[in-house]
């Protein structure tokens, strides 16, 4: 591109023309390989934030907690990393930093949630606020209920959750119950044989019944109700 048009380019977009090496968002960008000095600034930037006279001070392990917390801040600030977040979160014997994954981490408090609302007493205060402040009373109606109904937090809860086939069949593979009499236990959604829910071993057979919502016990008492008549092979 000549001189003219390129002039005319940052008219155009109201910018500067600049060449390399440039800073992006206080991080040295060049089109060769920056050299050490190049990182100054950035580890200027560092000593500011971990403030020198405290880390001194400091055991190693609180070393460590202070320069994850400066680590989290800066991703926040939408700036472009030289290093990969999915490094980073590697244990230290994969070469990372041992820091948590935000998303994950979001995603095992509402899993939380959800077991509480699976596991905790109907009556008690946290499920009778929880029905008060949505309409998301019980665990079917979490799983078989009307989305739209829900509140914006239990979207939020069942998308980040429900929705993530992979991270639901662990938590379900990992939920043990005392079937009991099978009154408190569903048939499809519970892993009640050991080894994953009966909606992810046997897929057809529950797009085929009716009972979708049903437990161990009214299957048992009242038999099976089918949307077909099913034939042998």
């Amino acid at each position: 591109m000549d001189e003219i048009d390129l002039l005319t380019a940052a008219q155009t977009v109201d910018c500067k023309i600049d060449s390399f090496p440039i800073k992006y968002v206080g991080l040295p960008l060049a089109t060769r390989k920056l050299s050490v000095n190049s990182w100054d600034c950035v580890v200027e930037r560092f000593k500011l934030r971990l403030a020198l006279w405290k880390g001194s001070v400091l055991s190693p392990a609180g070393g460590l907690i202070l320069i994850k917390s400066v680590l989290l801040s800066d991703a926040s600030s939408r700036a472009l990393c030289k290093v990969s977040w999915k490094v980073i979160c590697q244990d230290f014997d994969k070469e990372g930093l041992g820091l948590f994954n935000l998303h994950v981490r979001n995603q095992s408090l509402f899993f939380k949630w959800i077991w509480k609302l699976r596991f905790n007493n109907d009556n008690s205060l946290w499920a009778n606020v929880i029905s008060s402040c949505s309409s998301v009373c019980d665990w079917n109606f979490l799983l078989h209920g009307n989305v739209k109904n829900m509140s914006f937090i239990w979207k939020s809860i069942r998308k980040t959750c429900y929705s993530d086939s992979k991270a639901w069949k662990v938590f379900i593979s990992n939920l043990k119950y005392n079937i009991g009499y099978g009154a408190d236990v569903s048939l499809w959604n519970d892993n009640c044989l050991g080894n994953g829910s009966a909606i992810i071993l046997f897929p057809r057979l529950y797009n085929l019944l009716n009972q979708k919502s049903a437990a161990i016990q009214n299957v048992w008492n009242g038999g099976w109700r089918w949307r077909r008549r099913l034939s042998g092979a």
